[in-house]
């Protein structure tokens, strides 16, 4: 079975031209297809809304289980997230500990103009910024290793949430063409 490339009328250009590019005689309904529309980054809502039909629910059903596999991705990526909103402010709430006595020292040595020389003032101002460039490289190394952690977490259930899409998509478009086979046969 194959999905004919006149019913990809209305695709985005760049999307067509991979689907041209990889099966310029249609798009064969297999495992091995579905899995490298997966790696072409094709838009597999697209095909959804635009390959099946509604009657029969396909659609529908199509719809149901789109809405299940997101849940399912929002129960994952959900503590994540919030994990790393706390370790964003635990991070930001350091550096500001150790940022804001030194520019208040800073800023006092700064306004008391006459009490101290251009020297010293010139060398609160370098202390000050050592400081900040500090506090904020150790903020950065945190935060770099719980990005790394969030961002791999959020690329592993996308990844799931598209294939479970695309295997949905498969099943579903496969069946629907399957019925219109059977229905022509009856014809």
């Amino acid at each position: 079975m194959m999905i004919p490339l006149d019913r990809l009328m209305g695709a985005c250009k760049d999307q067509l031209d991979i689907v041209l590019k990889e099966w310029p005689d249609g798009i064969p309904l297999t495992e091995e297809a579905a899995e490298r529309a997966l790696e072409l980054k094709l838009d597999i809502d697209w095909a959804a809304d635009n390959l099946l039909i509604s009657e029969g629910g396909k659609r529908d059903e199509y719809d149901s289980a789109s809405e299940s596999y997101m849940d399912n991705y929002y129960s994952i990526i959900g503590p994540e997230r919030e994990k790393f909103a706390e370790v964003q402010a635990l991070a930001w709430e350091k550096y500001k500990s150790i940022v804001d006595p030194a520019y208040a020292s800073y800023k006092d040595m700064v306004n008391a103009e006459y009490k101290y020389s251009p020297k010293e003032r010139n060398m609160a101002e370098d202390h000050y910024r050592i400081v900040r460039e500090n506090a904020w490289a150790e903020s950065e190394h945190t935060l770099s290793m719980q990005r790394k952690h969030y961002y791999d977490v959020l690329e592993t259930a996308h990844a799931e949430l598209q294939r479970d899409k695309v295997k949905k998509l498969l099943k579903l478009l496969v069946e629907q063409e399957t019925d219109r086979c059977k229905s022509q046969e009856g014809k």
